[in-house]
């Protein structure tokens, strides 16, 4: 680290309390780098300066509610914002001595500075530094006057007081000694030069002034500028999420149009299935009842195919003579196939009336006509059922 900028460091802060500082803001700085970003926030080293960092200053309503000095070095970066608070030793009366050596020495400084840069100043013109470099040269000019006149005043003062007796100063300077005009116009022109000094100290502070005034001037255009940029920024933020918030809601309103065309879709389907179901249902009833009602018609049958049995049982005696076994096969294969009978020729032995071809014939007709009716009363009964029928009633 440099000496100046040790010197300018503030009163107080040395390394350990600084990087302490630094730790506690959650970014920490080594020493030497935070010097130089103070100093590039003050604008000592304009070669460096990024317009990253930046003095805060405070009004006097602020100094007056704070029981502590701070210097609040702030460093902005792309996404974070960090604040240095410097604390600053208060300083109720500095003594005049330490007041002139801090003025020589930033004096000294400041034409330093302007010897060695090679930047134009604010305004950035030919004749403003021209016009500094001559009353530079000017002030060291009348500095130097002003050390020989007053090296002069002591001499002429000390020859006079030899030369008259002891005689006070106030003495010789009012004219009463021998060396009384000579030294009334050193006087004149000590003062003279004191006053021409006094000027020159006096258009300093308002030329430093200035200068302050220009870099309050463009800190607070920076800020202005910063500001405006973190207002666009926060605005293009704020538009993009009233996008993003307009584009989610018609993505849910989509999907709560989705949601509602498949609860539609899924109650048609839930009503297709009950209606699906009740007409099975009905359909099962249906084979039911008439399962139920076949049944009742089977033992129906076998009822009457019993006591036809028996009747033909207790009538054997009475009843014709019974066919051969070969005519009764033969009558068997008759009746199975889907064209025979066997009722008529049994009725039509039965009475005795015709032969065998005339009792075919009419038994076959007496069949049609059964079969024809029993088709008409159930048209549900199989065809084995009906050959099985008159199967039996053939044998009966």
């Amino acid at each position: 680290m440099h000496k100046s900028e040790c010197a300018l460091s503030p009163p107080g802060l040395v390394r350990p309390d600084v990087e302490g500082i630094t730790q506690k803001t959650g970014s920490a700085k080594k020493f030497p780098v935070f010097v130089k970003m103070l100093l590039d926030a003050l604008g000592h080293d304009s070669s460096s300066s990024s317009g990253s960092v930046f003095v805060d200053l405070l009004t006097y309503a602020d100094l007056g509610n704070c029981h502590n000095r701070y210097l609040i070095l702030t460093y902005a970066a792309e996404y974070d914002r960090v604040h240095y608070p410097l604390p600053l030793a208060f300083v109720d009366s500095p003594q005049r001595q330490q007041l002139e050596r801090t003025i020589d020495r930033l004096r000294e400084e400041l034409s330093r500075r302007s010897l060695e840069t090679a930047t134009p100043a604010r305004n950035g013109s030919k004749n403003d530094r021209a016009a500094e470099a001559q009353l530079m040269a000017e002030n060291t000019e009348l500095r130097r006057q002003v050390e020989a006149l007053a090296g002069q005043l002591e001499e002429a003062l000390s020859l006079a007081r030899r030369g008259g007796g002891g005689e006070s100063e106030e003495g010789l300077l009012g004219g009463g000694g021998s060396g009384g005009p000579k030294l009334r116009k050193l006087r004149r022109a000590y003062e003279e030069l004191q006053a021409r000094r006094r000027r020159r100290k006096l258009l300093r502070s308002v030329e430093d002034g200035q200068s302050q005034l220009d870099d309050l001037r463009d800190a607070h255009e920076r800020l202005r500028l910063e500001s405006a940029s973190e207002i666009r920024k926060l605005r293009r933020e704020a538009r993009e999420g009233a996008k993003t918030v307009e584009m989610a809601a018609r993505t849910a309103s989509q999907a709560e149009e989705q949601v509602a065309s498949l609860q539609d879709e899924l109650e048609a389907c839930e009503r297709a299935l009950a209606q699906a179901r009740d007409k099975h249902r009905r359909e099962v009833e249906r084979l039911e009842k008439e399962l139920e009602e076949g049944r009742v018609r089977g033992r129906a049958m076998r009822a009457k195919i019993q006591e036809l049995s028996a009747l033909r049982g207790g009538g054997a005696t009475t009843g014709p003579r019974p066919y051969s076994q070969q005519q009764q096969q033969q009558q068997a294969r008759r009746l199975s196939s889907p064209f025979g009978g066997g009722r008529g020729t049994t009725a039509g032995t039965r009475r005795g009336g015709g032969t065998t071809r005339g009792g075919y014939a009419s038994s076959s007709a007496n069949r049609s006509r059964s079969a024809g009716s029993n088709r008409r009363r159930r048209p549900a009964e199989s065809s084995s059922t009906t050959r099985r029928f008159h199967v039996c009633a053939w044998f009966a």
